[in-house]
């Protein structure tokens, strides 16, 4: 096996155990979760996306072309904003929340930043964990 191989292989395994440490520590008495992010981070978590699409791509798409009109887009959003429960999963590299202000609202007005996992694949690829700010008693950590 070649060495850039090995390279990827080993961020891989990383980034899946830096993923799985979100979900043993905060994710793992929930039974969905608002997923706001690339697949990579679904496929790792061992839960179930609060929305039909476990990635929104209608919304996320919209950051190239207006997708505001389609029948997916109205549905991510609907149930985006009518999230409930207590943490969402956000990539905000992936997921630019400037383009989708009443969603923007929402997070800012309603969640915490409790945690933020930054992969090596891409120095400024981060992932957060929010905290619905009713629960919101655990600090932020690096």
């Amino acid at each position: 096996m070649g060495r850039q191989r090995q390279g990827l292989r080993a961020r891989a395994t990383a980034y899946r155990s830096a993923v799985e440490g979100i979900e043993a520590r905060y994710l793992a008495d929930q039974h969905q979760v608002l997923l706001l992010s690339y697949g990579t981070v679904a496929y790792h978590l061992d839960t179930t996306s609060a929305c039909r699409h476990y990635f929104p791509i209608p919304l996320q798409r919209s950051r190239y072309r207006d997708t505001s009109g389609t029948s997916g887009y109205r549905e991510n959003l609907d149930c985006a904003l009518s999230y409930t429960g207590d943490y969402v999963i956000l990539e905000p590299i992936w997921f630019k929340l400037d383009l989708l202000p009443s969603l923007a609202t929402f997070l800012d007005e309603v969640f915490v930043e409790v945690s933020r996992l930054r992969t090596r694949r891409q120095n400024t690829r981060v992932v957060l964990v929010v905290l619905r700010r009713r629960d919101a008693t655990a600090t932020m950590e690096g």
